[in-house]
This record gives structure tokens, C-alpha cells and sequence, in this order.
């Protein structure tokens, strides 16, 4: 093959490659937002488990979230209340639906769970009301089934008294909406008037969490800034509760399905996405040996190390006549040993003051416990799992360096 073809056929693999390489960076870039959102979702619902209310809510009571509503929003409650919540939630509900009629509760406004005479007629979950006007409020948060013309009914029974409905909030886990399509004749006639005043309003919205009532408005509830101890305490944790309810594979279903019908529209992106896959499961593999690289160049290049006659695969410094630092990295098991080397003379107290010296400079999340090593008398050893120090290349590597610029240091000043 002449010269020239080589070239041309070096330069077609090397654009090819570079124009792969833009098509992995560009997908994964239009993910990133989204991917954010999932890991945020991920590591609040990990932070919000433990909360005061964990325990009774197993058992999954069905008017629990109504009673807890009802007392943040009544300014009477005992020690919880706060006419605050009820202007916050007044707000919240105007943010998600403007054209709602803004209205003042009066002094005398009640706030009461489980509204409402008979239960054939329906019982209101939480009725907010003063003298002309109210908010009906419906809880599906435990996912409870809609009844028949169950909206149309709580709607008759404030229009029965004269009360002007500022707005109809329907509350379920997740964004959805009531049923209504299905309405008997005689409620019909309250659907347009209902759907005007419809507001949904869900304890979770992954893609909106400032129009949820976990985020929207019990967060805001939490900063208050005349909040007592005892208000902030409650909050928290009921807020807390709202974040850790659903396990996090139906937290982020919406993202998943979303990021996967994006990818399904190109076949193109199904490739790519089988490549970054196949990529992934061999991250700790590859990684390890594009680590492997740069440590070696910097420990060579900056600290002094020098390459193992006797197996490319280590390093090593000599910091005096009876120990030395060494790297070794082995392709065949992905993982990083760091440590200290003695011709056999690592006994008594040196060994048990260079032990510590390694211990200090290399805490156990990330590097396990320290290993004889083969011969305990000319090893101090700890291992770094590359997989599980979750930075960047570039992090990792100044992790490292720092660890033994550190590590050189400390042995300095070993008493011999």
C-alpha cells in the first residue's frame, strides 16, 4: 500500500471516529436535564425516608393525608396552626390556575375534614370555607378510587348552602385528572362550572415539583419565617413523608419513559445507546486503564516514581534506604494498589507507624483496609476501587495524585 493511501485511510478512520464520538457527546448532552431531574428525585427520596410519620403510615390509613392537610391549613390547630399555610396554598393554587377568583378568608373561616351530612350525599375530604365562599379539596394521595359524580356532588353540596366554590382541588399522587366523562344526567349540569374551577393538584410532580404540594407548598410552608420550633418540625416531616411514599422506580417512571421514546424516534440513538451500554458494563475495565495512564505520568512526571524492572505494571519511589512508595495497577482486575515496599525490613514499630501513616492518608471508602500483601515483613498495601468514587476522570486522577503527594510527605518525616 503507498504512502498516500495510508494516509487517506488514516484520515477516513479518524474523522469516522471523531464523527462518533460527536454523535455520543450530543445525545447524552440533550439528556442531561432530564437525567438531573432523576438524580435529584433519587437522592431526596433516599434523604426523606426516615421521618416521624413512617411508622403510622405503613399501615397506609385512608384519612390520613386529609386529616394532616386539614390541620396545616386550619390556623387554629394547636401548636401547628398558622394563617400563613392557608395563604400559601391560596397561592399556589392561583400559580397553577389564574383564572381563579382571588378571595380573603375571614376570621371566622373554618377548615374541616370529612364535610358533609350523609355519606350517600358525599363527605367532603377537606372543606375550606367562611361565610360566602369555599375550596373543595378531594385527596387521592392513597390512590383511593373516584365515586360516582363524587365531584358534582361536593360542588351541590356548597352550592346548597349559597357558598361561591373558589376553586375544586383534586390531589393525587401523581398528575391525573378525575373521571368526569362519566357523570350521571342529573350532575351534568355542574361539569362546566366544575372544570373552570379544576385545579390538579398533585403530592408529586416530577416536572414541575414547584406546582406540587410536597415542594410548592409544604417547602414554603417550612420557611415561614414566624414558624415556631414545634410548625418547622411538623412540616418537615410531613413534607419528608410526601417525598418517600412511592419507591423510586414509580418516582421516575414520567422521566424514564420520556428519555426512552425520545431515543426510540432514531434508530441511530438505539445503536449508540447499545454501544454507550456495552461501554458502561466495561467502565471499571476501561477506566482503570485510562487511570492507569495518566497516574503513571504524573507520578513519573511530577513525584519522582520509576518504572519496575521487573513488571511495567508497577512504580515505584524510594524515599530512604529501607522503604519506598509504590503504584501498581494490574489490566486484569481493575483495580489500584497503593502503598509501601521494604526489602523485607517493615517490622516492630516502623510497620506499625507506616501502617498508620497509610491508614490516615487513605480512609477505608474508598480504599478497604490495608494488606500484607504477599510477604507481611516487605508489604503495606491498599486497594482503590475505581468503579465506586463517583467523579470524573479528571477528579479521580487529582484524588489519587493528592493521596500520594500526601503520602510522600508523611513518610518524610518516619524516624528510622
Amino acid at each position: 500500500m503507498k504512502i498516500t493511501e495510508y494516509n487517506n485511510l488514516k484520515q477516513t478512520f479518524e474523522n469516522k471516529l471523531s464523527e462518533i464520538t460527536t454523535d455520543y457527546r450530543n445525545l447524552l448532552k440533550a439528556k442531561v436535564n432530564l437525567i438531573e431531574k432523576r438524580t435529584k428525585i433519587i437522592k431526596e427520596h433516599e434523604q426523606n425516608n426516615d421521618n416521624m410519620f413512617s411508622s403510622i403510615f405503613k399501615f397506609r390509613l385512608e384519612n390520613f393525608h386529609s386529616g394532616m392537610l386539614g390541620k396545616i391549613l386550619d390556623k387554629n390547630t394547636n401548636d401547628t396552626g398558622n394563617g400563613q399555610y392557608l395563604k400559601l396554598f391560596q397561592d399556589l393554587l392561583y400559580q397553577i390556575k389564574p383564572t381563579i377568583k382571588r378571595h380573603t378568608f375571614n376570621e371566622n373561616a373554618a377548615v374541616v375534614c370529612e364535610y358533609g351530612k350523609t355519606k350517600e350525599n358525599g363527605r367532603i375530604d377537606i372543606y375550606v370555607y367562611d361565610d360566602t365562599h369555599a375550596i373543595i379539596i378531594e385527596n387521592k394521595i392513597n390512590n383511593a378510587p373516584d365515586q360516582p359524580n363524587q365531584l358534582a356532588k361536593y360542588f351541590k353540596i356548597s352550592k346548597s348552602e349559597n357558598k361561591e366554590v373558589i376553586a375544586i382541588v383534586y390531589m393525587p399522587m401523581y398528575k391525573y385528572s378525575p373521571p368526569l366523562d362519566d357523570y350521571d344526567d342529573e350532575y351534568k349540569t355542574f361539569l362546566d362550572e366544575i372544570k373552570e374551577k379544576l385545579i390538579i393538584l398533585p403530592a408529586l410532580d416530577i416536572k414541575s415539583p414547584e406546582k406540587d404540594l410536597a415542594h410548592g407548598f409544604m417547602d414554603l410552608c417550612y420557611n415561614v419565617p414566624e414558624n415556631t420550633e414545634k410548625q418547622r418540625f411538623f412540616i418537615l416531616h410531613y413534607a419528608k413523608l410526601l417525598k418517600s411514599i412511592e419507591g423510586v422506580s414509580k418516582m421516575t417512571a414520567e422521566i424514564d419513559m420520556e428519555v426512552l421514546a425520545d431515543l426510540y424516534k432514531d434508530k441511530k440513538n438505539i445503536l449508540l445507546m447499545e454501544n454507550i451500554s456495552e461501554i458502561w458494563d466495561r467502565r471499571e475495565e476501561l477506566l482503570g486503564g485510562l487511570l492507569r495512564k495518566q497516574m503513571r505520568d504524573r507520578l513519573i512526571g511530577n513525584l519522582g516514581f520509576h518504572v519496575d524492572a521487573e513488571n511495567d505494571n508497577g512504580l515505584y519511589k524510594e524515599i530512604n534506604d529501607k522503604f519506598m512508595l509504590c503504584f501498581f495497577s494490574n489490566p486484569d482486575d481493575n483495580l489500584i494498589y497503593i502503598g509501601i515496599w521494604s526489602d523485607g525490613k517493615l517490622k516492630g514499630n516502623l510497620r506499625k507507624t507506616l501502617d498508620e501513616i497509610l491508614c490516615s492518608v487513605l480512609p477505608e471508602t474508598y480504599f478497604g483496609e490495608s494488606e500484607d500483601w504477599d510477604d507481611p515483613q516487605s508489604w503495606l498495601i491498599k486497594q482503590f476501587y475505581v468503579g465506586e468514587y463517583k467523579e470524573t476522570l479528571s477528579d479521580i486522577a487529582d484524588y489519587l495524585f493528592g493521596r500520594y503527594n500526601l503520602l510522600n510527605e508523611k513518610m518524610k518525616s518516619v524516624e528510622i
